[in-house]
């Protein structure tokens, strides 16, 4: 049976059609996964993007409570993240 298989001539359109609908699945599937991920770290995204803002002020320095503030907050974010991205794949 395998001999068979390996025997046969390989049809170059039907690999170029099965290649082009493995590549737009592939689009489909990183456009979906990015949505969702958007989706659920948003809040994380934007708070990375203020601490990002404020740590670049150099006329403004942040505060010592600032940054314990920072040191606290990003690893909630991050579990809710975490958590929200497991029951997606549930």
């Amino acid at each position: 049976m395998k001999s068979e298989l390996l025997s046969k001539p390989i049809n170059q359109e039907e690999i170029k059609d099965i290649q082009e609908r493995v590549n737009e699945n592939s689009k489909l599937i990183n456009e979906m996964s990015n949505k969702l991920v958007n989706e659920y770290c948003k809040n994380l995204n934007e708070y990375v993007s203020f601490i990002k803002s404020i740590l670049e002020d150099k006329d403004h320095p942040p505060t010592s409570q600032e940054l314990d503030d920072f040191a606290l907050n990003i690893p909630v974010l991050l579990f809710f993240c975490r958590r929200s991205t497991r029951e997606f794949r549930n």
